[in-house]
């Protein structure tokens, strides 16, 4: 019994010894927020927004299939408060691009400047592959304008990784300001002629301490002068609908307007671009409204081609107007003073502001 013992025991000892992993064949990582170029810079997320990335990072796995289970006491800086956001999220996507169809972690608690620690998971990638990851915020609706927020570089001791985490090229996220919302959020701004006379009309979807609104008129789409004053609503998160008469029209073949808006404290800006009324019916009503990033054109006989002109002729977009309502998309165009040329038979022309927001 006892050589069958020191038999077996010898046999166990050698059958380990042959499944020790080698070299090369352990789990092997790179830690890296360059892997994927996609580091935020420093940015302006407004109150409200929702997802807003604050940091990005990835692995690069070479070997085996590592264990990721936390990223403990990670730091965040600046000037913002905890109510200024209402969570910390960490997201994993297979591709270098955002999404939420996988969140990993969330933080509800202990928001304010530094050490957070994202906890409670367990992710195990296999070689070889790369996965990204991304840290968010949703802000509060009353977050306070000019406050700062950034997420501090993540270094390797943080990462709580089994195996082997090489630490590559790192850097910290940049600075995030938190921007100062506009006191009005327009939804449309159209006019017509009716009767011998313009009516200008717009419709707000939310206000802030807007104290009224002023339209201006022009005659050639450059130098203009004040037609009416309209009260605004104060501060309101409710939709609401203003006109104006302006008596001058039939003066010129068009008339351009635009709408001041102006705050409790004084300061003002325009809202809703540049609007061109005709005196003369078109041979259908077209209406037409400005955001910082469409344009909206409803008529309703037939389809209509329309290029967009910036002011010095340069042809910008060209397309085609459907009966009905066509947004056409100016995310690609600068903040400036273009025109819109629509054409069947006749041809209409219309001059708008694409402005930001």
């Amino acid at each position: 019994m006892r050589i069958n013992t020191i038999r077996l025991f010898a046999w166990f000892i050698c059958a380990t010894v042959l499944f020790v992993p080698v070299a090369g064949h352990g789990q092997n990582l790179t830690v890296n927020t360059s892997l994927c170029g996609c580091q935020p810079g420093a940015g302006s997320p407004c109150p409200g927004n929702t997802n807003y990335i604050l940091c990005t990072f990835a692995f690069n796995i070479t070997a085996g299939c590592p264990t990721f289970t936390a990223i403990n006491a990670f730091t965040t800086s600046g000037t913002y408060a905890a109510a200024d956001i209402l969570n910390l999220k960490l997201y994993q996507t297979n591709f270098s691009t955002f999404n939420t169809s996988t969140l990993v972690a969330t933080i509800n608690t202990g928001l304010g400047p530094g050490a957070h620690s994202f906890t409670g998971f367990s992710l195990t990638p296999c070689a070889a592959t790369q996965r990204y990851y991304w840290i968010t915020a949703d802000f509060a609706p009353a977050a306070v304008p000019g406050n700062t927020i950034q997420v501090n570089l993540i270094t390797a001791a943080m990462y709580a990784i089994t195996g082997t985490v090489n630490y590559g090229t790192n850097t910290a996220a940049g600075i995030q300001t938190i921007c100062n919302p506009l006191p009005v959020s327009l939804i449309s701004f159209a006019g017509k002629n009716e009767n011998g006379k313009n009516i200008l009309e717009w419709q707000t979807a939310s206000e802030t301490n807007n104290d009224y609104f002023t339209l201006e008129r022009s005659d050639d789409g450059l130098l203009f002068s004040p037609v009416a004053r309209v009260d605004g609503a104060g501060t309101v998160s409710q939709a609401n609908s203003y006109s104006a008469i302006d008596d001058y029209a039939g003066h010129s073949a068009v008339t351009y307007y635009r709408l001041r808006q102006t705050d409790l404290n004084g300061a003002y800006e325009y809202v809703g671009g540049i609007v061109a009324v005709y005196a003369e019916p078109l041979r259908s009503e077209i209406i037409i409204s400005v955001s910082p990033d469409n344009l909206s054109v409803r008529q309703q006989e037939g389809d209509l081609d329309y290029v967009i002109y910036d002011l010095a002729g340069r042809n910008c977009l060209t397309g085609t107007i459907q009966q009905g309502e066509t947004a056409i998309n100016l995310d690609g165009l600068p903040d400036g003073t273009y025109i819109l040329r629509l054409s069947d038979k006749a041809h209409t022309t219309k001059l708008f502001s694409k402005v930001s927001e």
